[in-house]
């Protein structure tokens, strides 16, 4: 794939070939991908997300994630007000439930340290995503300062991210998305980074993804026995309508089950698939 300007690589464009050839060539075989990536045994556990915005919208979907049981939420910030807004997350959720929070490179590395020390008080895991690309060289003393765990995404995008991040101590956790990563492949290489510097990593979700890709992230999760956190499988939670024939939503608890049919063990409606799309290219034998 060629290189564009403003393109730090085009791994979703990677991810989507990966996965599709995947796909096929294990349904070919008539095998599973969790024969290639088998299970650890550990069961899947997935995050809720409190979206920005008005509070009083985000403390009603927390109520709401509270009520299905969800013990680990992710809770967007960056915004004025937002240590009040994680104490009334710690007291509506109590002492036994993972809050963690995402500031989307919202902060200044002035600020990051004295909003991140008054949060700490509430018990919060892992602040990721607090300064952004622009401040990876003052990132490693901002982790090392830290009260809270430092987690980086959109500062992660490429194998030498993780190499620079990973011996400069800029970071406490990776954020492996399979779509940001380059793919299955390319994502269980970010986590032999981390494994080799004992650094702790969750798999995240692609905003809005489809069923297709939350499939793949569920395989790959599911083969991983130190997985920190997981994110993603939110099918129509988020989207109006998915392109699968089998929905791969998590259930209560944010539990969710192995998936053991052919590929990816999901089936993709042609028909709404074809909705959504503006062009369509037929391959034969």
């Amino acid at each position: 794939l060629e290189a564009s300007d403003g393109v730090l690589a085009h791994h979703s464009a990677r991810a989507a070939l990966e996965v599709a050839l995947i796909d096929v060539s294990l349904k070919r075989a008539e095998r599973s991908l969790g024969d290639v990536l088998q299970p650890s045994g550990v069961p899947l556990c997935y995050s809720g997300v409190i979206t920005a915005g008005n509070v009083d919208r985000a403390l009603a979907n927390a109520r709401r994630m509270k009520s299905i049981g969800l013990q680990s939420i992710k809770a967007k910030v960056g915004f004025d007000g937002d240590v009040a807004f994680i104490a009334a997350l710690r007291e509506l959720f109590g002492p036994d439930v993972s809050i963690r929070v995402d500031a989307n490179a919202a902060w200044q590395p002035e600020q990051a340290l004295e909003i991140l020390t008054a949060m700490a008080e509430h018990g919060v895991a892992s602040c990721e995503e607090p300064l952004g690309r622009t401040h990876l060289e003052t990132l490693s003393d901002l982790a090392s300062q830290s009260p809270i765990p430092i987690m980086v995404d959109e500062s992660l995008c490429t194998l030498a991210d993780a190499a620079h991040l990973a011996s400069t101590g800029g970071c406490h956790l990776f954020n492996v998305r399979v779509s940001k990563c380059g793919g299955l492949h390319r994502s269980l290489q970010f986590i032999d980074v981390a494994r080799k510097h004992n650094m702790r990593f969750q798999i995240g979700s692609h905003v809005g993804e489809t069923s297709i890709l939350a499939a793949a992230g569920r395989h790959l999760a599911a083969s991983l026995s130190d997985l920190a956190f997981l994110e993603g499988s939110y099918g129509t939670i988020l989207l109006s309508v998915d392109v699968t024939q089998q929905s791969v939503r998590f259930g209560h608890r944010g539990s969710a089950l192995l998936l053991k049919g052919p590929g990816l063990g999901i089936r993709v409606l042609d028909e709404r698939l074809h909705e959504f799309s503006s062009d369509v290219v037929t391959l034969t034998d």
